[in-house]
């Protein structure tokens, strides 16, 4: 009989790539019934889930009571929560209960969507990423409870060349992508959309990666790199710049002490490379590359 397969954040990017996941694999869809849990299952991504034969459950994350309804006899538990920037400790609490419930449940397996912790990374001398540090104590506190875990580190998502990555225009018909990184800074990236391919692994062999964690990661790429893949695709000259720390905080004060933290420890810390290549080894298929993201997701810079 299938066991139950909680996926939180199922109508998501991430979520809804380890649902597909899931039923995609002629193993996994015979082990798993998936319950999908979103805050609003009236959303056309809610639907096209209950098309594909998915049981979905609505529940907001701060809710005890609904996220033990949708943990009931849930054996395997995929947790993801978003971000909450005007709160610095919701995510943690929405996570933390998250794992309890799943534990009261009696679910014998659970994996954390989490990230590296900066402050960990840089022995103390970085502890201000707070957008990291709040999913590193739900890992933590993981860890002290008495259920089986694994955890999945996702690298940058590709769709922040909508946000803060996008690069301007420099007025003399140049983009000019801005950062305090340094030209050989190395930037893991991955388009969340695949990180079924990272998870499905370890729902088909718990055993192999509990207490481990798996990157999400695609590839890894300078600013120059990430720049000149940016101009191949959307046939502009795109270059990248550096730029002071002073300058960048004029630009994206929140952001100074996420991106001194890659230039300075990288990403996943002094073992990224070792990081990427186990990722890579066991993810069940490619991950579409930066300029083949692009390719499937125009990004339109406009005219100079």
């Amino acid at each position: 009989m299938p066991k139950i397969l909680v996926v939180f954040g199922a109508t998501g990017n991430q979520g809804g790539s380890v649902v597909d996941s899931v039923l995609e694999d002629a193993t996994l869809s015979k082990k798993y019934q998936v319950r999908a849990v979103t805050r609003d299952a009236s959303s056309g991504a809610a639907q096209l889930l209950r098309n594909k034969g998915v049981e979905v459950v609505e529940a907001s994350y701060d809710d005890e009571r609904a996220v033990a309804a949708a943990l009931k006899n849930a054996h395997t538990v995929f947790s993801n929560t978003v971000s909450v920037f005007d709160d610095d400790e919701a995510e943690t609490l929405q996570g933390n209960l998250i794992a309890d419930q799943a534990v009261k449940a009696g679910a014998v397996f659970l994996v954390w969507s989490g990230l590296p912790s900066p402050a960990k990374i840089s022995q103390g001398k970085n502890a201000q990423v707070i957008r990291f540090e709040t999913k590193v104590a739900v890992e933590d506190y993981i860890k002290t409870l008495p259920i089986k875990s694994a955890f999945y580190w996702p690298a940058i998502f590709m769709q922040n060349l909508w946000g803060p990555y996008r690069p301007q225009p420099a007025g003399d018909g140049r983009y000019v992508l801005r950062n305090l990184w340094n030209r050989d800074t190395m930037l893991p990236l991955i388009d969340p959309r695949d990180s079924g391919k990272f998870v499905a692994p370890v729902l088909a062999d718990p055993e192999f990666f509990a207490g481990k964690h798996i990157a999400g990661v695609s590839g890894v790429y300078t600013p120059v790199q990430f720049a000149e893949t940016v101009g191949e695709a959307t046939g502009k000259h795109v270059e990248y710049e550096q730029v002071t720390d002073e300058e960048f905080k004029a630009l994206y004060p929140e952001l100074v002490s996420m991106m001194q933290h890659f230039r300075e420890y990288s990403y996943y810390g002094p073992t990224q490379p070792e990081e990427v290549k186990f990722a890579l080894e066991h993810a069940t298929s490619e991950p579409k590359t930066l300029l083949e993201f692009l390719e499937n997701t125009p990004l339109d810079l406009g005219d100079v």
